[in-house]
């Protein structure tokens, strides 16, 4: 009865110690899934905060670009019409212009003079009379001399010739700079667009991914789980060597036999005939040359 109850308890231990080493084997595997995760939750945490502080630094000196890039372009308006005014008022005080500023300044000296003579109202009426008269003949005459120069500006070249200019111009837009949305846009933004635009892709943040390198090193931590490869006593190895369970190790052993075995045998294997028989060409060769196939 022992001998016929051995060989039982022994198939028994042995498929018991199978299930233990199976159920090892997924446990560890369950294990380094959950590592997984979670350094990759933990990456991705401290990545969104320096992503986030990243964002917020260049928020701000973005900010600060656009507000300097804004007060150069406050400077430059101002120079502008201080220079337009400044040439408004020299067409004016020209020496012509100071001769009928003096008429009109001897007309109202009259009119002063007289103030006695009537009454309060009609002085007023008048004064104000002479005052819109002087201000229509300076206006007219600061329009007359400004067409004359405008017309002596427009005399260099005909209307078809400026049309020719403008369209050149218009054909080298963006050559000098980069083309922007507004005149309150600062450069440095209108190169990123262009940038991103030339590339035809999106804005990303970080580093690019390789899909080659992520499936290959994914392979390779299957291959090290699956060969249960030991550390090395290289110390930069060791510390990215797998560490399994010496029951996890004979469990994947006993799967990888089990996977083998499973698999077909070449001898059981039906050989695929031969799309042309070559009997007689073997016959042929044999008579000819003495050679065997």
């Amino acid at each position: 009865r022992r001998q016929q109850i051995a060989p039982a308890i022994i198939i028994q231990r042995f498929w018991r110690g199978l299930g233990t080493r199976l159920r090892m084997m997924y446990m560890d595997d369950a294990a380094a899934k959950i590592q997984h995760n979670f350094r990759a939750w933990r990456w991705n945490r401290s990545c969104r905060r320096l992503l986030n502080s990243v964002m917020v630094a260049q928020r701000v000196f973005k900010g600060a670009l656009v507000r300097m890039w804004l007060r150069r372009c406050r400077r430059a308006a101002t120079l502008i019409q201080k220079n337009v005014r400044r040439m408004l008022i020299s067409m004016v005080l020209n020496k012509k212009g100071r001769e009928l500023i003096r008429s009109h300044k001897q007309v109202m000296s009259h009119l002063a003079a007289k103030r006695g003579e009537m009454t309060e109202s009609m002085f007023v009426a008048r004064s104000a009379a002479l005052a819109a008269k002087a201000r229509i003949a300076m206006a007219r005459f600061r329009d007359t001399d400004l067409g004359i120069r405008r017309s002596a500006s427009f005399s260099i070249k005909s209307a078809q010739a400026r049309k020719l200019d403008k369209q050149k111009k218009l054909k080298l837009k963006g050559n000098l700079q980069p083309i922007r949305t507004s005149v309150f846009e600062p450069i440095p933004f209108a190169l990123r667009r262009q940038q991103e635009k030339e590339r035809k892709k999106p804005a990303r943040y970080g580093a690019p991914v390789s899909k080659v390198a992520q499936t290959v090193r994914a392979a390779k931590l299957k291959m090290e789980r699956a060969f249960a490869l030991e550390a090395l006593p290289d110390t930069r190895v060791r510390d990215h060597a797998v560490r399994s369970h010496a029951a996890a190790k004979a469990g994947r052993r006993a799967k990888l036999v089990r996977r083998q075995t499973k698999q077909p045998k070449l001898s059981s294997v039906k050989q695929p005939e031969a799309l042309v028989d070559t009997s007689a060409f073997d016959k042929w060769m044999n008579a000819q040359f003495n050679i065997r196939r």
